[in-house]
């Protein structure tokens, strides 16, 4: 009998949590395990692969180059075995069993997060939800598919990843209440350059670096008062509130907090440099997976009804 045959999933398991504890008594804590059973584990994981694994310093477990191997393959492993487990003909979310994982660009995330969960709790209640705001890692997470989707408004599609378009983005320009340029009926590039701008901070602006409103004014020869670039959309409300400064996002991110802001409409001058939407990036591998494709119709339903709410809930712009 191949020593192959005598690998447990439990024992991966195990396995991934030592890696990532590097001590069998954190391991057995977050496994809600005992220690000697950890302990177990490793000894007939050992035995299998006929490696130490790991070696013992004074900081705990150190993972050897095969451990390092091992781990590396560990995530497509078990996502391969959740796809055998659950897929059927009729794809049914109420007995699918897994985890997903997805990444929200942070302007957006406030906004959609809520809405994400409810309807993943209820449709699929067995399903583990990890939701993170989008980091510079998170692209190429996707490439390895240890994020199932990723929601941005960068495109990209290639042998490793795949985009999907969602929904339109809304941009405005955010101020509070008593801004001067509330009062102007029709607002120019001119005029926005006039005060100063936060900016959102996010990954992959545009290909040459440079942000919408940046190219925006470039072409028209204005020079913007670019006063910050922030990732922390709660952090930014009370700058724009108490202050002069225009926030320059999509109207459905701003949506939680559009009692305390007024939108000034995008300027054609901006309105015709980029006109990207929210997609949805996910691994080329995932394409074809019933659990995959039921969940990116899910995240397109949310994400239209975001930003139909948002162009909804007042007619003009503003309540």
């Amino acid at each position: 009998m191949s020593a192959l045959d005598d690998i447990r999933i439990g024992s991966l398991r195990v396995f991934k949590v030592l890696y990532e504890e590097r001590s069998t008594t954190k391991a057995a804590d977050r496994l809600n395990l005992s220690q000697s059973t950890v302990s177990y584990e490793l000894k007939k994981l050992r035995e299998i692969f006929d490696n130490p694994l790991f070696l013992r310093n004074r900081a705990g477990l150190l993972p050897n180059e095969h451990a390092h191997h091992i781990y590396n393959h560990l995530p497509q492993l078990f996502h391969d075995l959740e796809v055998l487990y659950n897929e059927r003909v009729d794809f049914d979310p109420q007995l699918f069993h897994g985890t997903v994982r997805i990444d929200i660009i942070e302007p957006l995330a406030m906004t959609v997060i809520p809405s994400i969960y409810q309807k993943l709790h209820a449709l699929c209640p067995h399903l583990q939800i990890v939701i993170r705001t989008w980091e510079e890692s998170s692209l190429e997470k996707i490439k390895q598919a240890e994020v199932d989707v990723g929601i941005h408004l960068h495109a990209i599609n290639s042998s490793q990843v795949r985009c999907q378009p969602a929904a339109p983005s809304n941009r405005v320009f955010a101020c509070h209440h008593h801004h001067p340029l509330k009062n102007k009926k029709e607002v120019s590039l001119q005029d926005i350059c006039a005060y100063p701008l936060i900016l959102p901070s996010v990954s992959h602006a545009n290909k040459d670096g440079k942000s919408i409103i940046e190219a925006a004014c470039e072409q028209q020869g204005i020079t913007p008062q670019i006063s910050a670039k922030i990732s922390y959309l709660p952090a930014i409300i009370p700058i724009i509130k108490s202050s002069s400064a225009l926030y320059f996002s999509s109207k459905t991110s701003l949506h939680a907090f559009r009692k305390d802001l007024y939108f000034i409409e995008v300027p054609d001058e901006v309105a015709t440099v980029d006109q990207r939407g929210y997609n949805l990036l996910y691994p080329n591998e995932r394409h074809d997976s019933p659990f995959h494709q039921w969940l990116r119709k899910l995240l397109i339903q949310i994400l239209s009804e975001s930003c139909g709410t948002a162009r909804s809930s007042d007619s003009p712009i503003n309540d």
